[in-house]
């Protein structure tokens, strides 16, 4: 992506580029978003694989209960 800097403002093919690269990446985005300011996943202090596994494992089923609790209020689902 490319960002405006003072004395080169970007042209509208970037600008174009840009609102495509954002509409696909902001979906991705979310889950790691919500996973480290609700959640506070981000940072993992355990040493063991296998803990690290397990404690992810449930960051992830949480993060799915949430999402269907947000799914449910909009009246998707």
């Amino acid at each position: 992506m490319k960002r405006d800097v003072k004395e080169q403002p970007v042209g509208i093919r970037e600008k174009l580029k840009n609102t495509r690269v954002s509409l696909k990446r902001s979906p991705r985005k979310r889950v790691y978003v919500i996973t480290k300011k609700i959640f506070k996943a981000g940072k993992v202090l355990v040493t063991v694989v296998h803990r690290v596994n397990m404690k992810m494992l449930c960051t992830d089923f949480c993060y799915n209960l949430y999402h269907l609790k947000t799914l449910k209020i909009k009246g998707v689902f």
